[in-house]
């Protein structure tokens, strides 16, 4: 019945099949012999196509490799925080250097609220992104208040987990 609470959603087989089978395995989920649910994590992509190529921020940063792809750099050819979220291309999204502070960590999603509606398979979205400076902040409004162009992905990463 439509808004009545809790209400719950259908989980994919899989998901539902490799939860059972890790049930009561505290093991990593990257152990070689038996992985376990420890470390399965839900990640947030959103997606907005806007400006010339978009964007994509990530919850769960799978290219943030090095310190100044995180917290941008504060000396050396780059002065500013780290990268805003890629584009559609790939190539990362930064602020032009020196136009911000230095050492920020790229915006995050603190929450994602999915409320289903009743009519059909319509959902509104609810998302906080923070920002840690005026810059990032102007940039990530400028992709993500075109609220028509925007997809949200929310799941577990099961192609990591599924080991």
């Amino acid at each position: 019945m439509p808004g009545s609470f809790p209400n719950l959603s259908n989980i994919y087989p899989e998901l539902a099949t490799t939860l059972k089978n890790r049930a009561g395995n505290n093991n990593p989920w990257n152990s070689k012999a038996n992985p376990g649910v420890s470390g399965l994590s839900t990640w947030i992509r959103l997606l907005a196509g806007v400006f010339p190529n978009g964007c994509i921020l990530e919850s769960i940063n799978p290219n943030a490799t090095d310190f100044t792809s995180v917290y941008g750099s504060s000396g050396g050819s780059y002065i500013g925080p780290g990268a805003i979220g890629r584009n559609f291309n790939g190539d990362e999204i930064w602020i032009p250097s020196g136009k911000s502070r230095a050492l920020r960590p790229p915006p995050i999603i603190t929450s994602m609220t999915m409320d289903e509606k009743a009519e059909g398979g319509s959902r509104l979205a609810t998302i906080k992104i923070r920002a840690f400076t005026k810059e990032q902040s102007d940039l990530v409004a400028g992709y993500f208040l075109e609220w028509f162009l925007i997809r949200c992905i929310y799941l577990i990463n099961l192609e990591m987990n599924l080991a």
